[in-house]
């Protein structure tokens, strides 16, 4: 077992691979339910995480009717209903500066002019799959010094069957 993990690249690799299936858990998730946590920063502006609709959503939220009393970060989490506004499709109000294979970067303003999020859009395949070839590249890969002594060893099979 422990020849398994030897060396930097296999370990990392496994590291990789555990970050990937947390990432794909979130993806799973995020199809029947929202996740969010909020990070107040002034008085009236919130910095928030949510994942929904198989994406993240980074978003600055600006709300001058609400005065933030929180000062820690909010968690919190629903089941996505009937009662939930897609960002994806258009009756939500959301002008999108740039939207491309689920990625997308818009603002959704509302009537008063007062209440303004600011948002980026991050599909989870585009985080999961990167993550996957990684892992694969580092744990499947020999490294410099194997496969140095593959070619060695090669070579030297293939002089003792010529002579």
């Amino acid at each position: 077992m422990y020849a398994v993990f030897h060396g930097w690249r296999r370990k990392a690799g496994c590291g990789t691979l555990v970050m990937a299936l947390a990432v794909m858990s979130g993806w799973i998730r995020s199809g029947s339910i929202r996740d969010q946590v909020i990070f107040p920063y002034a008085d009236f502006e919130t910095v928030s995480l949510i994942s929904f609709d198989r994406s993240l959503l980074w978003g600055r939220h600006h709300d001058e009717r609400f005065k933030s009393t929180i000062k820690l970060p909010v968690c919190a989490n629903s089941p996505l209903g009937t009662t939930f506004v897609s960002f994806f499709d258009n009756e939500s109000g959301v002008e999108w500066y740039w939207q491309w294979c689920g990625f997308g970067v818009g603002e959704v303003r509302h009537k008063t002019m007062r209440d303004l999020l600011k948002f980026w859009i991050i599909p989870y395949w585009s985080i999961v799959s990167p993550l996957t070839l990684l892992s694969a590249y580092l744990i499947l890969w020999p490294g410099k010094r194997k496969a140095n002594k593959l070619i060695q060893n090669s070579t030297t099979s293939t002089s003792n069957l010529q002579s």
